[in-house]
């Protein structure tokens, strides 16, 4: 049934005038097995074989980006290295302070408070 503003179109469609078992079966059962067949056999595989592509490419792209950051870091940590061996020798000459590790956060168990 159609329905368009006042107007309502029926169309009856009549395939035979008996059921048949045979007609149900092929209009019905084959193309729901067809589907099933080609889904699992064809369609599932190439969708996975896609998404391990995209994945693998994916992988591949952050590695790349993951290596340039570190390589960023240590031609940061080259250039640090001169102007920290400076001012080391500056602190250690007046007898000042020089912190040679700093832990920041909380430790310990979460229900323990620490002063």
């Amino acid at each position: 049934v159609l329905t368009r503003g006042r107007h309502s179109y029926t169309f009856d469609i009549l395939f035979s005038d008996i059921v048949e078992p045979v007609a149900v079966v092929y209009g019905t059962t084959f193309p729901l097995f067809v589907y099933s067949a080609l889904h699992y056999l064809v369609i599932k595989p190439y969708l996975n074989k896609k998404r391990a592509e995209d994945t693998a490419a994916k992988a591949e792209e952050l590695s790349a980006w993951l290596e340039t950051q570190r390589e960023e870091a240590r031609g940061a940590i080259t250039l640090m290295k001169e102007s920290y061996h400076k001012i080391v020798n500056i602190e250690q000459g007046k007898g000042g302070l020089i912190v040679m590790q700093a832990w920041y956060g909380v430790f310990g168990s979460a229900n323990k408070l620490i002063d």
